[in-house]
């Protein structure tokens, strides 16, 4: 991540360093809204309550379905996300409970979010549908698949 080590974090969850910037050229998602904002700093502040009822909510006995997702942890998807910074902040403050985050808007706004992501990539990796790390527009969706990188690490947040 030498790339970063030259710019300044804009924010830090649980002690991560998060970056990011805003491009506002490519229409209104290009920029961070005050909700965003709002949202992040929510993150910040409660990652302990977030990672308890993610924990809940992963638990066997919270699912009545015989689905093997549980065990694998969540996925969760940001729809219009825009620059893609909440969805880092949120893998960010719930550590290895986010195994797949899906981070969507329409399609100018692919490459904002995959720079974010890259920005990231200390706490996300940027994968498509089929497990490779380039992002193309989907004839059916504006997405991008990041994969929590918080699963690879020694993270005690579990």
């Amino acid at each position: 991540d030498s790339n970063n080590n030259t710019k300044t974090p804009f924010l830090k969850v649980d002690k991560k360093e998060i970056y990011f910037e805003e491009n506002w050229s490519i229409g209104i998602g290009g920029g961070l809204w005050s909700t965003g904002l709002c949202l992040s700093k929510y993150f910040i502040e409660h990652s302990d309550l977030l990672r308890h009822n993610l924990k809940q909510l992963a638990s066997p006995s919270s699912s009545s379905s015989s689905s093997s997702s549980s065990s694998s942890g969540i996925r969760a998807i940001e729809l219009g996300s825009g620059n893609g910074l909440l969805g880092c902040c949120l893998a960010a403050s719930v550590g290895t409970l986010l195994k797949e985050l899906y981070i969507t808007d329409l399609s100018d706004h692919l490459n904002l979010m995959k720079q974010t992501v890259l920005a990231n990539s200390h706490i996300l990796t940027l994968q498509d549908d089929r497990g490779e790390g380039d992002i193309e527009r989907k004839e059916d969706r504006d997405s991008v698949l990041v994969h929590n990188n918080n699963n690879n690490n020694n993270n005690n947040n579990n």
